[in-house]
């Protein structure tokens, strides 16, 4: 959400909000962390160095660092890596550091979150996709190392239409059905984090813009799915709390005023306070 980074720590707490997805960077410096857990806000941690120039060996050395430095605090779960997919990694060299980063928290009870994604192209422009038995899922379960194919969790962002995929199966809140079974069928069932989703109203590069009358129904749709649904959704974390420089995606404006989601998030945390222990 970025309560941390807005300094809006006790506005969220007020209505039941006391986890933030807090970005490091390679980990040499977790002031943010240190910040959010001052203002009673937990923290899941999100490693995002460069991963597509880094060595194996030295994503694992530099993962290895974060957890020996977050578990005093008393965090336990890492994000490795931020949208990969996008930033110039593939399924192979994405599983060859997390399988090196995974080796590396062995027996320091952390939980390492890979990214997910659909279909994606190769280098040599031709596609791997979910239909015809590739796609990134597929192919990073199966590019691990025979040996050491443990994956903790996945990680999901699904942003886009509420009701239907996006061509080429990569987009879209249908997405964490989809991607789920992608990943059981590849016989890997674990815990899912939803780490970033929402509804952009406008001024983003990145995505189409929503109607503004329907962002408070989404909200409330993207909470009741994963309470009752997606059952094996963990954690859910809203992009973004508060407008920014990557668009109008906020639960509150640029100048902190709410947004009809924001009451609608305040709504239904009131109703679902205490619903399982999932975030």
């Amino acid at each position: 959400m970025g309560v941390s980074g807005s300094g809006l720590g006790s506005r969220l707490r007020r209505i039941g909000i006391n986890w933030d997805r807090v970005d490091v960077g390679d980990g040499s410096d977790i002031g943010n962390v240190k910040y959010a857990l001052r203002q009673g806000v937990k923290c899941l941690v999100l490693f995002n160095p460069d991963l597509a120039g880094l060595t194996p060996q030295t994503a694992a050395l530099e993962l290895r660092a974060l957890a020996r430095k977050i578990l005093p605090l008393g965090l336990d779960e890492i994000e490795f890596g931020n949208e990969v997919y996008d930033h110039g990694s593939t399924p192979r060299s994405y599983a060859a550091q997390y399988a090196a980063a995974h080796a590396s928290v062995a027996g320091l009870h952390i939980t390492l979150i890979a990214d997910s994604f659909g279909d994606y192209e190769r280098p040599n422009g031709t596609w791997s996709q979910d239909a015809s038995g590739g796609g990134w899922i597929h192919d990073f379960i199966h590019a691990l190392p025979a040996d050491s194919r443990q994956i903790g969790a996945f990680s999901i962002h699904p942003y886009g239409p509420m009701n239907r995929l996006r061509s080429g199966e990569d987009s879209g809140w249908p997405a964490v059905a989809r991607y789920h079974a992608l990943a059981v069928a590849n016989h890997v069932d674990v815990p899912w984090y939803v780490t970033e989703v929402g509804q952009n109203l406008g001024d983003s590069n990145t995505s189409p813009p929503v109607n503004p009358g329907t962002q408070a129904a989404d909200i409330t749709r993207y909470l009741s799915d994963t309470l009752s649904k997606y059952r094996w959704v963990t954690y859910l974390d809203f992009y973004a709390i508060k407008d920014n420089a990557s668009g109008r995606c906020g639960l509150l404006d640029s100048d902190d005023s709410p947004r009809p989601a924001y009451q609608a998030l305040a709504t239904w945390m009131a109703a679902h306070l205490g619903a399982g222990s999932r975030r």
